[in-house]
């Protein structure tokens, strides 16, 4: 059940925009009455936010916001990095040498050789695991194709249904758009047939408004006549 329920009197094809001055007065007299506890505390039928906790998924996310790609050839925002598919070229095997190094530069270059080689590898592990997975669910797919009740005949049986439903969907958005707006003309036609009785009854309430205050007006003057009498009766 919500805690909250909106609830609208105003008479939107009659009743004049407020003006920039009433939106300031009704927004001080809404701050004065709203506790500090009110902004900064959450409701306790709202439940709390949890955090995320695929955050390779969401740098994902942030480096298409910021239209990066993971391959430098591609142009940004073109979404999936198809790279990522390619076959591999497999890094050769690497070799130990059969004697022993003799100087530093010769064991410098051969830890170098060696970085590069174990680099090349993890790029070529990693790279491998999305790619295995494609062309397996790709020969799956494939031979699907072929394979009773997966064939081409029920896809496209599959093909006409949905479209069938997305048909009936439409009509059915299409009729309910035809039935807003015919709601909207007639709030619009019964708002304005009773415009002129409204503003009729408005000018009677002010002119009833003004007329008690005059006669409030009135009748404290005569008290005021009253209670001088009164005093000079008195004196």
């Amino acid at each position: 059940m919500p805690f909250m329920h909106e609830s609208s009197e105003a008479l939107t094809y009659i009743d004049p925009p407020p003006t920039s001055t009433s939106l300031a007065q009704i927004d001080a007299l809404i701050a004065a009455e709203l506790a500090s506890t009110d902004t900064n505390t959450l409701h306790p039928s709202i439940p709390t936010l949890t955090s995320p906790s695929f955050t390779s998924l969401q740098s994902q996310h942030e480096r298409l916001a910021a239209g990066e790609t993971l391959s430098s050839s591609r142009p940004a925002g073109t979404g999936i990095d198809t790279s990522l598919f390619d076959l591999l070229d497999i890094p050769d095997e690497f070799e130990e040498p059969a004697q022993p190094l003799s100087t530093e530069e010769e064991s410098q270059e051969l830890s170098s050789r060696k970085t590069a080689f174990l680099n090349q590898t993890t790029d070529y592990t990693l790279r491998a695991a999305p790619l295995h997975t494609y062309l397996l669910t790709r020969q799956t797919t494939l031979s699907l194709l072929s394979t009773p009740p997966f064939g081409k005949n029920p896809w496209l049986v599959a093909n006409h249904a949905l479209e069938a439903q997305v048909k009936a969907t439409e009509a059915a958005v299409s009729e309910m758009k035809r039935e807003t707006e015919e709601v909207e003309r007639r709030r619009r036609e019964l708002q304005e047939e009773a415009r002129p009785e409204l503003e009729e009854l408005e000018g009677a309430w002010r002119r009833g408004v003004r007329r008690g205050v005059e006669v409030e007006v009135a009748a404290e003057g005569v008290r005021g006549e009253i209670l001088g009498m009164r005093r000079r009766g008195a004196v």
